[in-house]
């Protein structure tokens, strides 16, 4: 008959303690309702949540991105459905002055301050940047000298935004592809004055004809923007359908599985009470009891 040694106990020892970090793992688990809490829980999985934390961070800048470039061709497409409304109020006045059907004065008047409206649609600024201005967003597209001449200040630099690993999306239209392109609309219009003020119907019709011309590349200019905001709209809406599978695999590799783990610290609290008990009667055994 064999009296248990020094080995056995330190092997129960060591169960026990096997037993109790188990139960120990299920209760945070289930506390925490995450398998993995620290590196050392998952080494390999801790690796996949440092790369797919990495991934969302990029894919949340280029969301950032996408919404910026939505917004600004908004307000792009905002201030050329006004230029669209103002050339074509122009264009009736001319059309008007042309048939000699209004006073010519008062055209010229509204058609100056109109011109001025013109001015402050090609300078429009969003969140302190100069829509129309190209690269140089921080300064006035256009420029007006005191003797009326407006100039532009900009470039033809298009802008673009980042908005995937490679895709790139315009998110404004140099002034010069539109007030100033094909038809240079503020020179027209000066133009345009100075023809009704003469009271020269050929002269009239000539500036008709351009701001017919501009009216067209405006248009074009709205399209051209309306598909880049459709663009927008489908990298904003594929990169968030992205991030919801990152979060997917993120909550695999983090989530514990709560009716696992309630399982599993079940069964190690039973197991340790058994070998607890097992301990405990072992450990109150003499040589008495081997003697009876």
């Amino acid at each position: 008959m064999r009296i248990a040694d020094d080995s056995s106990y330190r092997n129960l020892l060591l169960d026990i303690q096997r037993i109790a970090q188990r139960m120990q793992t299920s209760q945070n688990q289930i506390s925490s309702g995450k398998k993995l809490t620290r590196p050392s829980d998952d080494p390999s999985a801790a690796a996949d949540v440092v790369n797919v934390d990495s991934v969302r961070a990029t894919s949340a800048q280029y969301l950032d991105n996408a919404a910026t470039a939505e917004s600004r061709l908004q307000i792009a497409d905002s201030a050329l459905d006004g230029v669209q409304q103002v050339t074509d109020r122009i264009r009736t006045l001319a059309l008007l002055a042309q048939n000699g059907s209004s006073s010519p004065s008062l055209s010229v008047e509204e058609i100056s301050g109109l011109r001025d409206q013109l001015l402050s649609y090609a300078n429009t600024v969003f969140e302190g940047q100069y829509m129309f201005a190209g690269s140089k967003t921080d300064s006035a597209a256009y420029n007006k000298a005191s003797s009326g001449t407006i100039t532009y200040a900009g470039n033809s630099d298009v802008m673009k935004l980042q908005v995937g690993k490679a895709s790139m999306l315009q998110s404004q239209i140099p002034g010069n592809q539109v007030f100033s392109g094909a038809v240079d609309i503020f020179q027209t219009l000066t133009d345009l004055v100075t023809a009704m003020s003469s009271g020269s119907t050929s002269a009239i019709r000539t500036q008709v004809a351009r701001l017919e011309q501009f009216s067209q590349t405006v248009s074009s200019a709205r399209t051209k923007v309306g598909g880049l905001l459709n663009g927008a709209t489908a990298a904003q809406n594929d990169l968030r359908q992205a991030d919801l599978t990152l979060v997917a695999h993120l909550s695999q590799l983090q989530d514990a599985d709560l009716a696992q783990a309630l399982s599993e610290f079940t069964q190690s609290q039973n197991a340790l009470a058994a070998a607890t008990a097992v301990g405990a009667r072992v450990s109150s055994l003499s040589i008495l009891d081997y003697l009876k």
